[in-house]
């Protein structure tokens, strides 16, 4: 990726870096980023981090109006070249939506947010105290985004998107009275339940699905995704990256 230095009335910034910085710049010039393009936070992406694609179209048609699932990255692609990350919570968001069309961007923004309060990349508001919904957000994401996990239409789907430099997940799940060992990787999933009397479950993995009873185990195995088909996938839609220093002034959300 190019970059170039921007000098912006006495302010000398690495392009890369400007959409971090320019809420600061502004402020600190007595304007503000509400009178220009310009987010501190993600806003409007948090539409495709709340709803999958399949809900999203479901909306779209009780409200009368045309759904185009291309629609999804441009709006990602629009704002994540345009948010401040004012807040810590942006970063789990963005990383979120991210997780299939920019993997590597996902997991720098992943990274970025596990530090935020460790590093205080906002340069002093750790001290007022750690911020649990970034934490809390982060663990969501490992648990969710990247293994694509959700429920719908009574079956517990599972559409795995790993990152390069995460190899492969161990989650524990409880999901209608089983208690579920679950192990990602790229090429398959494997799910084990532990020994119960609760009723059998149905499981899916991609376009696969199976039944799965109390004490046993099952393995399906998975295509890796290509970005087209990506897009389409559960929830809107890789080197760890140094966090910028954030001043005290700029708040968390």
């Amino acid at each position: 990726m190019s970059t170039e230095t921007v000098e912006l009335d006495g302010h000398i910034v690495d392009s890369l870096l400007l959409a971090k910085v320019l809420d600061l710049i502004l402020e600190a010039e007595g304007d503000s980023p509400n009178r220009y393009k310009l987010s501190k936070q993600a806003d409007v992406l948090m539409l495709f981090y709340l709803l999958s694609a399949e809900d999203l179209a479901a909306l779209f048609e009780r409200l009368g109006y045309r759904y185009d699932r291309e629609m999804i990255p441009r709006n990602v692609a629009y704002y994540a070249n345009r948010t401040a990350h004012g807040s810590t919570l942006s970063r789990v968001v963005h990383s979120w939506v991210l997780a299939r069309s920019d993997r590597p961007r996902s997991w720098a923004l992943l990274c970025e947010a596990l530090e935020s309060d460790i590093a205080d990349i906002q340069g002093g508001t750790t001290a007022e105290g750690i911020h649990l919904g970034a934490m809390a957000g982060t663990v969501d994401l490992v648990q969710r985004a990247y293994t694509g996990l959700e429920t719908r239409g009574d079956v517990l789907r599972l559409n795995p998107c790993l990152p390069e430099p995460l190899q492969q997940l161990h989650l524990h799940l409880s999901y209608r009275g089983q208690a579920l060992e679950l192990e990602v990787r790229r090429e398959r999933v494997r799910l084990r339940s532990l020994p119960s009397g609760a009723p059998p479950i149905r499981l899916a993995a991609r376009d696969r699905e199976v039944e799965l009873n109390a004490g046993q185990e099952r393995q399906l195995e998975v295509e890796r995704e290509t970005t087209a088909g990506a897009r389409a996938g559960v929830r809107s839609e890789v080197s760890c990256s140094d966090p910028d220093p954030r001043r005290r002034a700029h708040r968390r959300g």
